[in-house]
């Protein structure tokens, strides 16, 4: 695990990855459950889920670029991306994302943002509070690929977008 800190390494550089999931029909990359239960999904290195097993991805930059991770030619799909974040009480957050394209975030299992854009990825496109439970916390991450680019950049903290004192992601 490591702090969520002030710096821009405060963006998740580690995910649990399960995907890509094809889907041909551009309207339904968000809304099709790949996984058979994407709000109670609590992935693990090595489980099988949606067909595809979840695989720890680290990350030397804050953009996640699934291009890279799983070839350059893939159009029309949707990928999902897990982490744990770590609360030492129960408090208010923000969670700053860039994507390319869409995105979809289930936190502890309740869907708290969607934004079904066709767009490049910059960091802190999407500004969505969100609310720690105290201790461990699921954070679930759907990405959709229409054409070109495909990427990823999050981070959790303040409404300043700074660190949150405590919290991590493992």
């Amino acid at each position: 695990s490591y702090t969520v800190s002030a710096t821009p390494t405060a963006y998740i550089r580690e995910w649990l990855l399960n995907g890509y999931h094809s889907n041909t029909t551009l309207a339904t990359r968000l809304t099709t459950d790949y996984l058979g239960g994407e709000a109670t999904a609590a992935p693990l290195v090595g489980q099988v889920q949606g067909g595809k097993t979840w695989g720890l991805r680290k990350n030397t930059t804050d953009r996640m670029d699934f291009l890279s991770i799983y070839g350059s030619s893939i159009l029309y799909c949707a990928t999902y991306g897990a982490t744990y974040v770590y609360s030492p009480a129960e408090k208010d957050a923000q969670l700053w994302m860039g994507s390319d394209d869409g995105v979809k975030v289930w936190l502890n299992g309740s869907n708290v943002w969607t934004n079904d854009a066709l767009r490049g990825c910059t960091p802190d496109q999407d500004k969505v509070a969100i609310h720690l439970k105290i201790g461990w916390n699921r954070l679930l991450v759907k990405v959709a690929q229409n054409t070109s680019n495909w990427a990823l950049i999050a981070k959790v903290c303040d409404t300043a977008g700074k660190a949150i004192p405590g919290v991590t992601v493992s």
